[in-house]
């Protein structure tokens, strides 16, 4: 594989973090954008909270996949003309990335559900 290709797959790898750091900082900020059918849309009370909540755990996230991919990146340049390790870097850019982006949605639910009733009316 050449080298131009690895750094496009790297930089479009890099697009998903970089987005959803400022959509969380403003979801950290504004406490709206998280729309669920579970407890979270109950109340504006519960809808800021998991907003809130769920953009912390965005951050985090975005931040761990940037440096996911990065890793991937830069190792791959050690084995650049290996065909298997090259297959396996990026195995490791798309699967591990898809798994963090759903666990905000998760860990939202369980905080909402800690500390909300059915109603949206706080513990």
């Amino acid at each position: 594989m050449e080298t131009t290709e690895w750094i496009i797959i790297v930089a479009s790898m890099l697009i998903l973090p970089v987005i959803l750091i400022p959509a969380s900082l403003l979801m950290i900020k504004r406490g709206r954008g998280y729309n669920t059918f579970g407890r979270g849309g109950a109340s504006m009370e519960a809808q800021s909270f998991a907003a809130r909540h769920c953009g912390r755990i965005m951050l985090r996230i975005s931040v761990i996949i940037i440096v996911i991919v990065l890793a991937c990146g830069g190792l791959s340049f050690a084995f650049l003309y290996n065909e298997v390790a090259i297959n396996i870097m990026i195995w490791i850019m798309i699967a591990v990335p898809l798994v963090l982006v759903l666990l905000p949605v998760i860990f939202t639910e369980m905080a909402t559900r800690r500390y909300f009733d059915r109603n949206g009316k706080p513990y």
